[in-house]
């Protein structure tokens, strides 16, 4: 069978300089007030996916569910891409081709009207109905979109492969020359390094986040109730820090981590994880409080926010790991 070479790219933030499905609900919540009523329903959406409650295609269908009160689709549709066909990556416009294959997560028929105006066919995106919102099938995502592109032609070999996300791996290792591609920089697949804070980027990162409010405020309140028995503001925070520590590992392992099971060896590697965020807290609680005399409660505020991406990659990486539990 004589393979058929064409060169396949991803949408979001690789030839669309963004997310087009971000920017579309944006764009109709923005020309249809009318449809703020369901902003509580996309919140809530989000908040069980950062969670890892919701699975990404049915939060999708939660964000769209908007489109059965929209007026006018085709309309919108025009609209929407007269305003952002200038996010087309101009790198994508002077190399594409008529047989290039368009392979999204975005809805197909959110898309297609693009496509058409690059004179690019087909699109191989995630199936959404544009009156209901409802997805057929699975989300095109991942090795989803191998299957989809095996299904649409047996005969397709990739010559070049571009994408913005490693998730896409299962297509990019079926290309000749694969590249990633971040901020309109296109790098060949095996001198892509990822970036050192890439983990920030992680829905865990997110769910820290969350479960850092409920810590950082045990420990605030901990340290607060101590410092007004305890004469030392810093033995304060010492004794509040320790107490909200317990709470901390639980809440992590549980929520941010999914992990089911605990062990005191894995308890002492959190705490070893936490001695850089209680040396950052430490130093700026004492030059906060102490030295420069602010209100101890914002001090401790403070210091805790600015501690979290740091505790985060200790965790990821130290405690809460495959390697870590053995």
């Amino acid at each position: 069978m004589t393979k058929k070479l064409v060169n396949v790219y991803d949408f979001d933030h690789t030839i669309y300089q963004g997310d087009a499905s971000f920017d579309f609900i944006v764009f109709c919540l923005t020309h249809h007030p009318k449809l703020l009523k369901y902003a509580p329903r996309q919140a809530r959406a989000l908040f069980y996916y950062v969670l890892g409650a919701w699975r990404r295609g049915h939060v999708k269908q939660e964000l769209f569910a908007f489109v059965q009160d929209l007026p006018d689709m085709p309309g919108t549709l025009a609209a929407f891409w007269a305003s952002h066909q200038r996010k087309i990556a101009s790198w994508y416009i002077n190399q594409k081709q008529p047989s290039d294959i368009i392979i999204s997560a975005s809805p197909e028929f959110l898309l297609q009207p693009m496509a058409r105006k690059l004179g690019v066919q087909p699109v191989l995106a995630t199936l959404m109905d544009e009156k209901t919102g409802k997805i057929t099938g699975k989300d095109c995502r991942a090795a989803e979109k191998v299957r989809r592109l095996h299904a649409h032609d047996a005969t397709v070999q990739i010559n070049e492969c571009y994408s913005d996300n490693l998730s896409d791996l299962p297509m990019l290792k079926l290309a000749r020359r694969p590249f990633v591609v971040q901020k309109n920089k296109r790098t060949p697949l095996n001198e892509h390094k990822p970036p050192k804070l890439q983990a920030l980027s992680d829905p865990a990162f997110l769910r820290f986040l969350m479960v850092g409010g409920i810590n950082a405020t045990c420990g605030v309140v901990f340290s607060y109730i101590i410092s007004l028995f305890v004469k030392s503001k810093l033995g304060a925070f010492a004794l509040g820090y320790a107490l909200s520590l317990i709470v901390s590992y639980f809440l992590n392992g549980v929520i941010t981590f999914k992990e089911i099971s605990f062990s005191f060896k894995q308890f002492v590697r959190f705490c070893i994880s936490y001695i850089p965020n209680f040396i950052i807290i430490f130093s700026i609680v004492h030059v906060l409080a102490d030295v420069l005399k602010l209100y101890s409660l914002f001090a401790y505020a403070l210091a805790s926010i600015l501690a979290a991406p740091v505790t985060f990659l200790m965790l990821s990486k130290f405690t809460f790991t495959k390697k870590a539990a053995e």
